[in-house]
């Protein structure tokens, strides 16, 4: 027993290119699968926005880094900051959590209005 426990904290006491550790992994896109491609659809008519804003607000829910973005969507990294700063301006918040807030308000919104059609 003594001796497993040594090991565990030789281990863990590896830094640097030696390290045992696992790297984290990225988190997973969790807006594409919360928010069906309808719903988001919706949810970019009710805030105006264009598809481009689209792909970055939705990039943005699922907590990717502007250089991931940009890779993706073959832009640069500056390019991606200017559509951030336009967005929060646009819908007038402060940061991507009050951005992610308000997707999340904008979708309660659309599907309280659209249960309210279906139970009519």
């Amino acid at each position: 027993m003594a001796r497993a426990v040594r090991q565990f904290r030789n281990r863990s006491a590896l830094n640097g290119a030696g390290s045992l550790r696992a790297k984290p992994r990225a988190a997973p896109a969790l807006g594409s699968r919360m928010i069906s491609d309808e719903d988001w659809r919706e949810i970019a008519r009710a805030l105006h926005l264009s598809r481009r804003h689209l792909q970055i607000a939705r990039a943005t829910f699922d907590r990717r880094k502007e250089s991931a973005i940009a890779s993706d969507l073959q832009i640069s990294e500056h390019t991606v900051r200017s559509h951030i700063k336009r967005l929060h301006l646009m819908l007038g918040v402060m940061d991507r959590v009050d951005l992610v807030l308000l997707i999340f308000q904008v979708f309660r919104a659309l599907s309280n209005s659209s249960q309210r059609v279906l139970r009519e």
